[in-house]
């Protein structure tokens, strides 16, 4: 059973709601880790707290931004000192800039926080899943599988496609653009702006009483 909501996918696991958010763009999932720790009655804080999973985080950061690295084929320059979270390559002005504008990961890709609950990055979400129960780690990495193969890798395959589309119909409207037809559509509807500027014109002086009709 599930519902989609714009980018939130619901999935049921004995019962229990699993909200997943994807994001397209990095082909990842963030998953609702208040719904998981809630169906176990363990809080989520007890978890992050443990130095194996700080360490992971760490390690998650630098392992995905030195994917990106390789990807594009550079690294930001180094800015000294971090904190234990945010591997030296990720520049300290990239933390300000909304994630979808972003080329590098910051702690908040991997988890963050809203008034109602807390995200967590897939990778880090199956730890957490294993942390809770194993086969509620199984169940996790089946449904993040499902949801990146069927959800997330369609929907970049038809993005693609519809930019394909995109950039065909701008080739083809520079074609038009040349043709003494499409210079005499310009034309005509240039004389018509024209015409409907001297008509608004012309009563808005009849309303004012600076023209008058002669019939």
């Amino acid at each position: 059973m599930e519902k989609s909501v714009e980018d939130l996918i619901e999935k049921m696991y004995q019962d229990n709601a699993i909200h997943f958010l994807m994001q397209p763009e990095s082909k990842n999932v963030m998953v609702n880790a208040t719904d998981m720790a809630k169906m176990f009655d363990k809080p989520v804080d007890k978890f992050l707290r443990l130095r194996g999973t700080k360490i992971f985080i760490k390690e998650l950061l630098v392992h995905e931004n030195e994917k990106i690295v390789s990807k594009i084929g550079f690294a930001p320059p180094d800015v000294g000192e971090q904190n234990d979270f945010v591997p030296s390559h990720v520049s300290e002005q990239n933390k300000n800039i909304p994630s979808h504008l972003r080329v590098y990961l910051t702690e908040t890709d991997i988890i963050y926080g809203t008034n109602k609950a807390t995200f967590m990055h897939r990778k880090l979400a199956i730890k957490f899943a294993a942390w809770l129960s194993v086969k509620f780690e199984i169940w996790m990495i089946d449904i993040v599988d499902e949801i990146l193969n069927k959800v997330i890798y369609k929907r970049l395959s038809l993005l693609e496609y519809g930019k394909e589309e995109s950039d065909e119909k701008e080739e083809l409207l520079e074609k038009v653009k040349e043709s003494e037809e499409y210079k005499r559509i310009k034309e005509i509807e240039a004389n018509a702006r024209t015409r409907n500027k001297a008509l608004k014109k012309l009563d808005a002086d009849l309303l004012a009483g600076q023209t008058t009709l002669d019939i």
